[in-house]
């Protein structure tokens, strides 16, 4: 736990916490759902194509969003990271974080596996990836649901 405290004390975590300049913690916090809207909504777009939706739109061309959804990713670790730096005794100790890691863990997995199978190979019929697509969509759902419910389950900042 010394170490957690060490994290939040460090000068950059003080300043995302506690700053009063518009560039703290709510830019970041804005910050971090941009790059989560760039990731999981472009990931579901692509996911609910796959399941059928919106079966006008071509799926190839869709794989030119993925350096898009990769810069998402970025965006939101590096947020996330600075966010957590400013929380790190609340948040490192609520299993809801880990859960969110975890499914954020398997939807980067998911993702490859279905850039490899739909996207690799332009000439190639659309494969059926239904299951992959589906599991996509709702690991990305449980991703965000799991970081909202954050500030709610668990230990909450400030109470101690």
């Amino acid at each position: 736990m010394e170490f957690l405290k060490s994290i939040e004390q460090l000068a950059f975590s003080t300043w995302v916490r506690e700053g009063a300049s518009f560039w703290g913690y709510a830019t970041i916090l804005f910050t971090h759902t941009i790059g989560m809207a760039l990731l999981a909504g472009t990931n579901i777009l692509i996911d609910l194509r796959l399941l059928g939706f919106a079966r006008q739109i071509p799926v190839q061309p869709l794989g030119r969003l993925y350096p898009m959804m990769w810069t998402g990713f970025w965006i939101s670790a590096a947020t996330g990271s600075s966010l957590l730096m400013a929380d790190a005794t609340t948040k490192l100790i609520n299993p809801d974080f880990y859960v969110k890691m975890c499914l954020i863990v398997v939807s980067l997995v998911l993702m490859r596996t279905i850039r490899k199978r739909v996207f690799s190979n332009p000439e190639q019929a659309e494969p059926d990836v239904k299951g992959l697509a589906l599991a996509s969509l709702l690991c990305w759902l449980a991703v965000i649901t799991a970081g909202r419910l954050m500030g709610y389950l668990g230990p909450v900042a400030g109470l101690a």
